[in-house]
């Protein structure tokens, strides 16, 4: 798993080449980083799913990660990508352990919150819970679950919080 975000973020990193990259720290299933990018500071953590469902043959990375970007004081972005292209129009939905499902509006191969609330809402729920799961819908039709684990979240947004100066 962890070869596995290494290697996603090996290529996210490439792609922003003049951006200055400090990994803060691994926690159990969660990574977390800061990237300093032309006097902007973004913090970020990320996570690989622990099972994936779904009955396609071919899919590429999947991962959620939760972004602070203080320049422009957006704080606990959620942010899920499918490794597909989510079908036009279509809803996906996230939901931490019991609680109520959260629809999710999706754009080429990522979802996101409709409200920044909600974000917040989520992150709350993902800091006490166990695992989240993600579900879409592809371009193709082909309904995916993604669950991904809980474990190590509060230590890495704690990382990026300190990171980002973000209480």
């Amino acid at each position: 798993m962890k070869k596995a975000l290494f290697c996603l973020f090996f290529v996210l990193m490439c792609a922003t080449a003049q951006a200055k990259t400090t990994h803060l720290g691994t926690f159990r299933y969660w990574t977390a980083y800061k990237l300093e990018e032309k006097g902007s500071t973004v913090c970020y953590m990320v996570s690989v799913p622990t099972k994936s469902e779904g009955k396609y043959k071919q899919r590429g990375d999947v991962f959620l990660m939760i972004t602070h970007r203080p320049k422009d004081q957006t704080f606990d972005t959620v942010s899920f990508t499918a490794g597909y292209t989510y079908k036009k129009n279509s809803d996906a939905s996230v939901k931490v352990d019991n609680n109520a499902s959260i629809s999710l509006f999706t754009h080429q191969d990522t979802a996101w919150t409709n409200k920044v609330s909600w974000d917040k809402k989520v992150v709350e729920q993902m800091k006490n819970g166990e695992h989240a799961v993600f579900r879409g819908k592809s371009l193709r039709g082909t309904l995916t679950t993604d669950t991904f684990s809980l474990m190590g979240f509060t230590k890495a947004y704690n990382a990026i919080n300190q990171a980002c100066g973000h209480k």
